[in-house]
């Protein structure tokens, strides 16, 4: 189901996690990856992503006439947004796009189960069968996200050891690993944690008790996220 969200409050927390984005120049069926980076206090009613590859920017954008149809992922919501080209900024030494911030932003959430992302400064804590401790990207009742240092074949189901933020219990979960992928680096944004893989998977068969916990979890995040962009 589609919804309509502050468009500035998502922007911010998009730039703050420095997102990525999938952008097409309407009107050329041209398509471009890009990252936000800042909404500047000095360009109000703005915010600014990466520049596109190839010199695209300054080959098909012509300020405030161009209109950019982009979409990206977070929180396990899809969000979709049209907005004006404003023009070539600096960020950090490296070009940028300017680009209006939009009336609407749509957001439609992607999964059965909502994951959320915990806190850097309070993470979840997870325990691999060969004693690798890692740090989850994301959870929910149906499953996970971490980093590792090595990956998993499709289909390997292992024994997780989850230490969810306030909670006292550790949770012993079967999990099945659904995609393995080794990071790359963004060239501007160095975002990512090159040299790691990012696993995902699914919990086959949580107990009723383990749900409610990530349950509790998952709720508590929720909450603290809204208070955030809000």
């Amino acid at each position: 189901m589609a919804t309509e969200s502050s468009s500035k409050a998502i922007l911010s927390l998009a730039c703050k996690r420095k997102e990525e984005l999938v952008v097409r120049i309407e009107g050329s069926g041209r398509i471009y990856r890009s990252s936000f980076l800042c909404i500047p206090e000095q360009l109000e009613g703005h915010f600014c992503i990466d520049n596109l590859p190839q010199g695209a920017a300054r080959k098909y954008l012509t300020a405030n006439k161009s209109i950019l149809s982009a979409r990206f992922d977070m929180h396990d919501v899809r969000y979709s947004f049209k907005a004006t080209y404003a023009g070539m900024v600096k960020y950090n030494k490296f070009d940028a796009l300017k680009v209006k911030i939009p009336d609407k932003i749509k957001a439609i959430q992607r999964r059965e189960h909502f994951r959320v992302e915990p806190k850097i400064s309070n993470p979840i804590k997870i325990k691999l069968p060969d004693g690798e401790e890692s740090t989850a990207i994301d959870v929910s009742t149906g499953g996970a996200s971490f980093w590792c240092k090595h990956s998993y074949p499709v289909g390997t189901v292992i024994n997780v050891s989850i230490n969810l933020p306030g909670e006292a219990e550790t949770l012993k979960l079967d999990f099945e690993v659904i995609a393995s992928d080794k990071t790359k680096e963004s060239y501007a944004t160095r975002k990512r944690k090159v040299g790691l893989f990012k696993i995902r998977g699914k919990f086959p068969n949580p107990s009723q008790k383990e749900i409610q916990l990530i349950q509790h979890f998952g709720h508590a995040r929720q909450r603290e996220v809204i208070r955030i962009t809000t």
